[in-house]
Order: structure tokens, then C-alpha cells, then sequence
């Protein structure tokens, strides 16, 4: 399998715990879950599990989108009780307004009696006191005082005009506008994480030796060998074994040379096994790609020998 599609089968949210952005793609020490605020170490059977699986999404570390739509509702939840708040207290204000400009005219009415009562009047404009009244309340509020010029209609007593000047204040109602503006907070998508770079290959599939496909091996140690290409300073070789039918890697030996004596103890006891070899740099990364993967039947010596001659499937990487 190419290295982008091997990448797009391990969780984004597993790296290296000094590098986030590097992974080892087999279950190890080194690799760390990123996917809540404090990095997490996990066990070796969880990351054969979930992280270096298709179905890493299915992880219970791994984040779900529900929680992004609960942040969403509380936050609109909150812009709601802001508005109404900021209604009620609107409402509040304008019917405070309302009572004292009411109250004011009250005011008004109650102080212009006495002003009308003091004021010295001759017998003819005393007469006219209902009229006048009647007018006072008919023009007030003004916004300006009113001069009223009552003549004189007396034949035989001339009697001097009276002017009552009956002031008028005017009442200005100011409206305060609720200028503050509510700020609403707005949901932030947290941003997804960065595909991890593809691995470099700098090598050719290694090319295995010994043991022939299926062939038998009665005995307590096994002799592996390959061609070696001589791998530059710091790359190495791995043995990779795991039992037949087994989806992943279960051992792995770490080799310099071409060669390499493994004894039945140190493996997974007599079985079935199937057995490659890759080039590692080191940080463990694969550079080089996956080649044949051979069936090995390893028996006790005293076991009847059988080969099995049926070529091998060109099989796509495994993930660790």
C-alpha cells in the first residue's frame, strides 16, 4: 500500500509525545494521543485497535462533532437571555419616562389655579372669569407665555384693560436610546489537524533468501535470510513474524546484517507463521517498501515434514 494511504488508515490525532506531527505506524512506546489537552499514552492492544486501524473514529478519545453543536447551542442560549434582558430593561426605561412626563402636567395644573385666584381684577373682568377659564384650558401647554388683553366695556366707569400673563412651561421628553450594542459570540470550528507527512522511501523491497515459501523447518531455531544491501548509518533491518492468519505484525527483531537465527522460544512457539523483512531509519519509520511475505511451517523435529508449494499472494502493507 502507498505511504499516503497507509497515513490516511492511522488516527491524525496519534504522534510522536516529542513530535505531534511524526508517528510510528506499529504499536510503540513512543506514540501518544493528542486528542484531548493533556497527551495521553496508550497500550499497545488499543493502538493495534483503534489507532493504527480504519476505524480509528470509533476510539472513545477520538473527538465526535457532537460536542462542537452542544458548544453552539449554549452559546445561542446565551445571546437569547441577553436580548431579553436588554428588551425588558428598554420597556423599563420608557414607561419610567412615561410616568414623569405625565406626573409633570399634573404639576402644572395644580400651581396655575393659585396664579388665577391672585390676580387683582376690576368687577367688569371678574365677569369674564369663567371665559377665561375656559380659554386657559383650552390653549394650555404652550410653549411660549400667552398675553390674554380683556377690554373694558363699561360706559360709565372707564375701567383700565387687564392683561394676564399666564406662563406656560414647556415639558421636554428625552428619549435615551439604548445605544449598547449586544455582542454576540460566535461558535469556532476547532480546526482540523495536520495530515501527517508521508514517509520517504529510500530503499527497494528486500528481497528474501531463506526459508522458501511454505517450506517446513523441524527444528528448535530457524535461519532467516535475505539479500543485504548494506543499509546506510542508523537504518537497520526488522524482522517482521506473525502467526498465519493474523492481521498484524506480532513480533519484530531488529537486525544489521543479512542473516538471522531465531529459536522457537524467543518466536511464538511452533505454528503456521508468515515472515518479511523491511528497512527501518532511526525513528522507526519504514523506508522501504513491503515485499513478499513468506509462509514458514515450523514443526518439532520429530513431525512429519510437508511443503507447501502454493505461491504467495502479493499482499498490501499491514500496519503494525
Amino acid at each position: 500500500m502507498p505511504p499516503d494511504s497507509l497515513a490516511s488508515h492511522i488516527c491524525p490525532w496519534l504522534g510522536l509525545k516529542w513530535d505531534p506531527h511524526t508517528k510510528h505506524g506499529y504499536p510503540s512506546q513512543g506514540n501518544t494521543c493528542f486528542a484531548s489537552k493533556r497527551p495521553r499514552h496508550l497500550s499497545f492492544s488499543h493502538q493495534a485497535q483503534y489507532c493504527l486501524e480504519i476505524q480509528f473514529d470509533t476510539c472513545v478519545y477520538f473527538p465526535q462533532p457532537e460536542t462542537e453543536s452542544q458548544d453552539s447551542r449554549r452559546k445561542k442560549s446565551r445571546v437569547k437571555i441577553f436580548l431579553f434582558l436588554s428588551l425588558t430593561l428598554f420597556v423599563i426605561a420608557f414607561l419610567a419616562l412615561g410616568i414623569t412626563f405625565l406626573m409633570g402636567n399634573n404639576l402644572f395644573f395644580s400651581s396655575a389655579a393659585p396664579l388665577l385666584s391672585s390676580a387683582t381684577l376690576t368687577p367688569n373682568a371678574m365677569a369674564i372669569t369663567s371665559t377665561l377659564a375656559s380659554m386657559v384650558a383650552v390653549a394650555l401647554p404652550t410653549s411660549s407665555p400667552t398675553a390674554i388683553t380683556i377690554p373694558s366695556t363699561a360706559t360709565n366707569v372707564p375701567t383700565p384693560s387687564a392683561t394676564i400673563a399666564v406662563p406656560s412651561p414647556s415639558s421636554t421628553a428625552t428619549l435615551i436610546s439604548n445605544t449598547a450594542t449586544p455582542v454576540i459570540p460566535t461558535a469556532t470550528v476547532a480546526a482540523s489537524p495536520t495530515k501527517p507527512p508521508a514517509i520517504a522511501l529510500r530503499y527497494p523491497a528486500v528481497t528474501l533468501l531463506e526459508p522458501r515459501y511454505g517450506q517446513q523447518v523441524n527444528s528448535e531455531t530457524a535461519t532467516f535470510e535475505w539479500q543485504d544491501t548494506r543499509p546506510e548509518t542508523g537504518d537497520h533491518y526488522e524482522l517482521w513474524l506473525k502467526r498465519l492468519g493474523s492481521s498484524t505484525w506480532e513480533k519484530r527483531y531488529s537486525i544489521g546484517g543479512g542473516k538471522f537465527v531465531l529459536s522457537y522460544r524467543d518466536a511464538m512457539d511452533y505454528g503456521d507463521y508468515v515472515w518479511s523483512v523491511l528497512i527501518l531509519d532511526t525513528l522507526g519509520q519504514v523506508v522501504s517498501p513491503i515485499g513478499e511475505e513468506r509462509k514458514l511451517i515450523w514443526r518439532p523435529r520429530d513431525a512429519p515434514t510437508q511443503q507447501d508449494s502454493s505461491p504467495s499472494s502479493s499482499s498490501p502493507f499491514i500496519k503494525p
